[in-house]
């Protein structure tokens, strides 16, 4: 005969046995606080850039060229026929010495540049440099700022597209710290025209405009880390 006892307390201990090998409930809640506090932060983290978008979008929108910029000297930057046909007129029409067109090919000549541009012979022969070195908007940035310490200048007009102002100017303002850096935002030949609601609502300025945010978001992260060493590595004022 088997002893009913004996068969319980097997039961008891079977039993005993398998709440061991199952994790306690708090586990189970705790993972789940974890599981909402990462979802509420990747909400929150979402809704912020977005919200960030909305922002450059409308700085793009409302960005407009002041009526007589005056300096030194004029940096335009390569990317489109109009950029550097506004940065000829405002050299014809004496708002700086020099100008300087960075990020030419290098398998464009200078009279083939002059040319297509159809600009003035003696004024782009005297006038007018060429900087082959660039690649992105950070080699403009190194690059103007080589040319600008050569010329002595203290401020300069920045000419580039009005999607692109944001993130030049951010480059600029790097590599240039101790001069003025006057923005001359084009609007011709940019896509990113009209009001914000327009851009928002054309998929091909959007999507010009966001991939732009991205890259200003680099940018100013960029920008952030440079000065916060600069700062730690600066030496301790007495």
């Amino acid at each position: 005969m088997h002893d009913g006892r004996g068969s319980h307390e097997q039961k008891m201990e079977g039993s005993s046995r398998s709440e061991a090998h199952h994790p306690m409930p708090a586990r189970s809640s705790g993972g789940k606080r974890w599981t909402f506090a990462l979802i509420s932060l990747a909400l929150l983290v979402a809704a912020a850039l977005v919200s960030g978008l909305g922002v450059f979008v409308a700085k793009v929108a409302q960005g407009r060229p002041q009526t007589d910029p005056r300096a030194d000297g004029i940096v335009v930057l390569t990317g489109g026929a109009a950029r550097i046909s506004e940065a000829l007129k405002l050299l014809h029409n004496g708002r700086a010495k020099r100008l300087l067109i960075t990020g030419v090919n290098v398998a464009t000549s200078r009279e083939a540049l002059r040319s297509q541009l159809d600009a003035d012979k003696a004024l782009f022969s005297c006038c007018v440099d060429l900087g082959r070195e660039a690649v992105n908007t950070e080699g403009n940035a190194a690059e103007a700022a080589e040319w600008v310490r050569e010329q002595n200048f203290a401020s300069v007009i920045l000419v580039t597209s009005n999607y692109h102002m944001p993130r030049s100017l951010i480059e600029f303002r790097r590599y240039l710290p101790d001069v003025t850096v006057i923005p001359y935002p084009v609007t011709t030949g940019s896509p990113a025209t009209g009001s914000a609601r327009d851009m928002l609502t054309d998929h091909t300025a959007l999507r010009l405009v966001a991939i732009e945010y991205a890259k200003y978001l680099i940018a100013l992260a960029r920008m952030i880390a440079w000065d916060s060493w600069r700062s730690s590595a600066a030496p301790a004022r007495s």
